[in-house]
């Protein structure tokens, strides 16, 4: 498909689904080549220098498709800059159909004690608890010290792994 007709199809898919669904792009650098290739080949990755040689036939893949319809474009380096800003200016004139996700917060354990509340003293709870003020405030309790052991010491190795038990027909007892 011709670079203008895939912009026009990918605003299109993207006003078919304003309302409910989701468009996804993907871009891919490659060869322009209708060559099958042998089941398990794979084609050897470009170094950046083949890519930015004058006059290489690598290009850009572009996919686009809405999970019913698909459509593509192969962009030539020469037009990559012209298609670039197009395309960037599609993308932006449909992002307000994004929404922000919402971070939920995480509750803290309440496992402090929490501190009293000084209240205002009355002038008759003042004159009554002057030899109560004279005396040191006891001193707070040591705190617990937290179990370090634990019920399973010895990890035990993962499946498959040297020294691991085999469990079925063929296990020793």
């Amino acid at each position: 498909m011709e670079n203008d007709a895939f912009l026009t199809e990918l605003t299109k898919l993207y006003e078919r689904t304003r309302a409910k669904g989701s468009v996804s792009c993907v871009m891919k650098i490659t060869k322009p080549t209708n060559k099958p290739r042998p089941k398990g080949t794979k084609r050897p990755d470009p170094t950046l220098e083949e890519i930015r040689a004058p006059g290489s036939e690598y290009g850009v893949l572009v996919r686009a498709s809405d999970g019913k319809r698909k459509v593509s474009t192969f962009v030539k380096p020469e037009k990559a800059s012209k298609f670039s800003k197009s395309y960037q200016t599609i993308q932006l004139a449909y992002l307000d159909g994004l929404s922000a996700e919402t971070k939920k917060k995480k509750k803290k354990p309440t496992a402090k004690a929490k501190k009293p509340t000084a209240k205002a003293k009355t002038p008759v709870e003042e004159s009554t608890s002057t030899s109560a003020a004279k005396e040191p405030a006891p001193a707070p309790a040591p705190a617990k010290p937290k179990p370090t052991a634990t019920a399973n010491p010895k990890p035990k190795p993962p499946p498959g792994a040297k020294g691991a038990k085999k469990k079925g027909a063929g296990a020793r007892k």
